[in-house]
């Protein structure tokens, strides 16, 4: 089984290498981990984000993170990732050590300023709760 898995890891390879494919992971016959690919090849302590043709996705010393749910950033931005994988749907809050963010599709909402989930918005920042005034009538 394991020389499968090397044979297999051997192929991937060179089917990226030859094909031009974009692709930033490939399987380790030693450990049967997905490890970055690219500038981010063998690092081992690679922490971050980096892509292939199936998506983005979050790197812990080197392997993917599978168990990674949270805000990682590149040069294009804030994104949030669910089980190690950039997710474009997630609409939601994210946070880190400045605060609480919005995200929108995935990617923080740097634009949006108002009001969401009963919260004040501010550059996509969660500023403190909605006040609703009632007027009342003397």
């Amino acid at each position: 089984m394991k020389r499968r898995i090397k044979l297999v890891a051997a192929a991937l390879t060179l089917i990226f290498a030859f094909t031009g494919l974009t692709g930033c992971m490939y399987i380790d016959g030693n450990d049967g981990q997905w490890h970055s690919w690219g500038p981010n090849c063998n690092d081992p302590n690679f922490t971050g984000m980096d892509y292939n043709e199936y998506g983005w996705w979050y790197f812990r010393n080197g392997v993917i993170d599978w168990n990674y749910t949270g805000m990682a950033c590149n040069e294009w931005g804030w994104w949030y990732y669910q089980n190690g994988r950039l997710d474009w749907n997630y609409t939601g809050w994210g946070n880190n050590i400045y605060g609480d963010w919005l995200y929108w599709n995935g990617n923080l909402a740097f634009w949006y300023t108002g009001e969401y989930g009963g919260y004040n918005v501010v550059g996509g920042h969660k500023e403190g709760m909605a006040h609703t005034h009632t007027w009342q009538t003397v």
